[in-house]
């Protein structure tokens, strides 16, 4: 979905913030399926995004 510079940054900020999720039992590279997080959010709103209005 784009030069891996660029997206992989923001794939891994949305791991570490549990809005998306990958399995632990794989390597973790840029082929890897990753899903929406349990964090009930679909990855392009809430906490911890621009204009969220949380500071982070």
């Amino acid at each position: 979905m784009g030069d891996p510079i660029e997206v992989l940054p923001a794939v891994f900020h949305a791991l570490w913030h549990g809005h998306l999720a990958a399995p632990l039992d794989v390597p973790l590279n840029e082929r890897a399926l990753v899903s929406p997080g349990t964090d009930g959010t679909n990855g392009l709103t809430g906490t911890g995004f621009p204009g969220s209005g949380d500071g982070r």
